[in-house]
């Protein structure tokens, strides 16, 4: 609303001090940012083997990206996996886990893999983070293209620490 100084219809300016970026929409989209980034780690989850799921496979099926799947006791779990979550896979401290490859999943049959891949533990999803367990694919024959693993990463920017690979 202007205002008037008193002279006969002469209109005081007014001024609006703003500063600098305020509302604009550079400002709203790193208040937005900065909120989202809130709500996802406000969701990450930590899902426990065997106290939440029995089976290693069932805990990753649970779970969304950012999740880690601990497994919380000394074990062998005979199964295979596939890691299809950005996740982090680990065992507790102190414990000793062995995944063990059951053979048994046809994963590529539309690729012309066809009976079992002989893969063990997949990871098909990028940024997963592996740590401490004993993979093992006690299997020596291999798949119809001559492939046999105990651990299979098929994605980018995976890490693996503290885990050992083997076939014995």
């Amino acid at each position: 609303v202007p205002k008037l100084d008193g002279r006969r219809g002469h209109k005081q300016p007014t001024l609006h001090m703003r500063t600098p970026h305020q509302n604009s929409p550079h400002r709203l989209a790193s208040v937005l940012a900065g909120l989202l980034s809130l709500v996802t780690i406000a969701h990450a989850a930590v899902i426990t083997v065997p106290d939440d799921y029995a089976k290693i496979q069932d805990a990753i099926d649970h779970s969304t990206d950012g999740d880690t799947v601990q497994i919380v006791n000394s074990a062998t779990y005979i199964e295979d996996l596939t890691i299809d979550k950005s996740i982090v896979l680990r065992e507790a401290e102190g414990q000793d886990v062995w995944i063990v490859a059951a053979n048994e999943e046809e994963r590529y049959a539309p690729l012309g893999i066809v009976g079992p891949d002989r893969f063990g533990a997949v990871v098909t999803a990028p940024g997963v983070v592996i740590e401490g367990p004993t993979f093992q694919n006690p299997d020596a024959e291999t798949n119809t293209e001559g492939v046999s693993s105990a651990l299979a990463i098929f994605a980018p920017n995976c890490t693996v620490r503290n885990c050992m690979i083997t076939s014995d």
